[in-house]
């Protein structure tokens, strides 16, 4: 993975969260620990098992918001995207929302990330992360990487009465992830702002060979 690339395409995005966009942001402490650090949002790694409470404890540590993980869950996962030989519509799966991809079948939990906006990027729905940089193998897509960024770009969402007492929901329920179906579901498509800074620099990544951190001679 590197530039050239020949035989692997691949980015990395260094991105920032403020305290003032997601309150409450922590590494947390075990009380029965001086150095053991916790990931916090519920006891279980699944998203039924996040819920407020434990987002809030300061024992737990927090990096994303617990509102901005629930809509990840509640919102329709993005089915235009590649799932390879991944049933994601099997069994519960299809009641996880954008809590399940191709990279997280499972839906499982880690903290409070968005599993679908972890893995892909630039998100095309909100979030609470500013970009800094994007490292890729492919510079001819570093105009769409910085054109796209929330730095510079709206990004909008659906407002629609969901069930409120659920953690989860089937597909009928979940919100629309697109403004056609959010206003044939009653709901508000919602534009929110950039965060109006600068788009992210973005670099080629160093030269590199299959299976090697770096390449001799460079």
């Amino acid at each position: 993975c590197g530039t050239p690339g020949t035989n692997t395409e691949c980015d990395m995005v260094l991105q920032y969260m403020c305290s003032t966009d997601a309150p409450g942001l922590r590494d947390g402490k075990d009380p029965n620990s001086n150095s053991r650090r916790r990931s916090g949002g519920g006891q279980n790694n699944n998203p039924q098992g996040a819920n407020e409470a434990a987002a809030n404890d300061p024992a737990n540590g927090r990096h994303e918001s617990f509102d901005f993980y629930d809509a990840c869950r509640k919102r329709q996962r993005n089915k235009g995207l590649y799932a390879a030989d991944q049933n994601l519509e099997q069994g519960n799966r299809k009641n996880l929302g954008a809590a399940v991809t191709r990279q997280n079948p499972n839906g499982n939990r880690r903290g409070l990330e968005c599993p679908e906006e972890r893995d892909y990027y630039p998100y095309w729905h909100p979030t609470e992360w500013r970009d800094a940089a994007v490292f890729t193998s492919d510079t001819s897509r570093c105009g769409f990487y910085q054109s796209e960024s929330q730095n510079v770009q709206g990004k909008g969402q659906c407002k629609v009465t969901v069930p409120g007492n659920a953690a989860t929901l089937s597909p009928d329920q979940q919100i629309p992830n697109n403004e056609e179906a959010c206003k044939q579901r009653g709901g508000t498509w919602e534009e929110i702002e950039p965060w109006d800074i600068d788009p992210p620099k973005c670099f080629a990544l160093p030269e590199s060979r299959d299976n090697h951190l770096g390449n001799i001679g460079t």
